[in-house]
């Protein structure tokens, strides 16, 4: 049956889903494909920024103080093992004693002065672990914000250049299209980069996982969708 006959059988719904099929079969063209992927670059971009600003930020919190917390961790060992033998002497000496409450509170603040000195040294060194994966996220963000950034702004150039009206219609195809490769590769780099740094920093400065997805060189399903949160430090 001829399908313009089997068409008009068909219910309205049915028609238009059969027409949305057919049109969204065929190729989009130079044009369409190039804003879509300028777009895709410009909403990823932002998100460079902002993580780079992140990790500058948590990096100057940590940085100026990491040397001197450093530096104190032999002495903070040092009154830990004093303070280990202080407990263990009274320990000792209330043995040979009727119990009474106020040892237990005695030994519980011993106890608890121990703590407080083995959570120093553990934040400390925390820190530090947390230095050693920030600095260089850092410097492979910028690289790869500097990378989009030179491939978006020949890829803009290229396209408003084409749209001047001395340019004919093959402008696009020989001008910009040649382009496209480049910037996809751009974005394919990003998309990696944030993909791994997420479980990387996740415990030290989140960052919302549709960054990934908005810096893929192709939309997920649910594009068009409104800006994803801007990042947040968690709380300590």
């Amino acid at each position: 049956m001829p399908l313009i006959n089997a068409s008009m059988q068909l219910p309205g719904l049915a028609v238009a889903l059969l027409y949305t099929g057919l049109t969204s079969a065929q190729p989009a063209d130079p044009q369409t494909e190039t804003l879509q992927l300028e777009r895709r670059a410009a909403q990823c971009v932002p998100h460079l920024e902002s993580l780079e600003r992140l990790l500058i930020d948590s990096i100057h919190r940590l940085e100026p103080t990491m040397g001197e917390r450093l530096r104190q961790i032999p002495e903070i060992e040092r009154r830990i093992a004093r303070l280990r033998q202080q407990l263990d002497q009274e320990l000792q000496d209330y043995e040979k004693l009727p119990w009474r409450p106020e040892h237990r509170i005695r030994l519980q603040a011993l106890e608890n002065e121990i703590w407080t000195n083995q959570s120093a040294i553990r934040s400390t060194q925390f820190d530090e672990r947390n230095l050693t994966v920030m600095k260089p996220a850092l410097s492979s963000t910028r690289l790869q914000q500097s990378a989009v950034l030179q491939q978006l702004d020949a890829f803009t150039a290229a396209r408003h250049d084409c749209e001047s009206p001395q340019h004919s219609p093959q402008c696009y195809a020989e001008e910009v299209v040649p382009l496209h490769p480049l910037l996809q590769s751009a974005l394919d780099d990003t998309h990696a980069l944030l993909k791994t740094l997420w479980s990387q920093l996740s415990n030290i400065a989140f960052y919302s996982m549709t960054w990934i997805d908005d810096c893929a060189p192709t939309a997920p399903s649910g594009f068009g969708r409104q800006p994803s949160p801007d990042f947040q430090t968690p709380a300590r």
